[in-house]
């Protein structure tokens, strides 16, 4: 990175930027750049991509300043791929890339990461919905999207237009989408749908969602 290329970079950002808005576009979202991948970039020359993330992370900075003064929105790509290549890393090895074979096109699991940045710099918030279950009365409610078609017994059976995003494929594999998510907070942050138990009392409590289920302490469900 010099003074000239980060200068050169600013003035053609702003120049799109500006382009977009006379063309009257409603809506507008600058990227940073990703990362590339330590351990693959270069035929693995990690020196070499660690100083061109450097370079990188400047480029990052100056998209935000673009987009700042420019007043519109920001997708931060760079800063959560660099945080999950280096976590996926420590878990799964050499052998898992996050930014793809070459270093620079990811896989599945590093276009997750990319759609979470982009997802978040156009503002969505992430709420799929949520079914409200009274254990006392047996009732049940659903927010707008989902319908509740019955409620007896502990069970109950919603029709939904809205679906969360779901999940595939063999975590350690880098053509899944499941291996980086306990290092990226798709979940929480875009994708969702929630159970509410009230009045679940102090006995266990199985929740089984199609063919997965799992147990909680009554009082852990307390307002939850």
């Amino acid at each position: 990175m010099t003074e000239q290329k980060a200068t050169r970079y600013r003035e053609a950002q702003t120049k799109i930027v500006r382009q977009m808005k006379e063309a009257g576009v409603r809506f507008i979202v600058v990227g940073s750049p990703g990362c590339v991948d330590v351990q693959t970039f270069r035929n693995k020359n990690r020196q070499l991509a660690e100083m061109y993330n450097k370079t990188l992370g400047s480029l990052r900075d100056i998209s935000k300043e673009v987009a700042e003064k420019e007043g519109v929105g920001f997708a931060d790509v760079f800063d959560p791929m660099v945080d999950v290549m280096n976590k996926a890393e420590a878990k799964f090895g050499a052998q898992y890339h996050v930014c793809g074979p070459d270093g620079v096109h990811p896989d599945n699991n590093g276009h997750l990461v990319m759609a979470y940045a982009f997802l978040k710099g156009l503002g969505c918030k992430g709420e799929i919905g949520s079914i409200n279950v009274d254990m006392a009365s047996g009732k049940a409610e659903a927010t707008e999207g989902h319908k509740v078609l019955s409620a007896a017994d502990g069970s109950v059976e919603v029709e939904s237009s809205r679906y969360p995003f779901c999940f595939y494929g063999d975590p350690t594999r880098t053509d899944s989408t499941r291996g980086v998510l306990e290092f990226l907070p798709f979940n929480q942050d875009l994708n969702r749908f929630m159970l509410v138990v009230k009045n679940a009392g102090t006995g266990k409590v199985k929740v089984t969602w199609g063919t997965s289920s799992k147990e909680f302490e009554g009082p852990q469900l307390k307002g939850n």
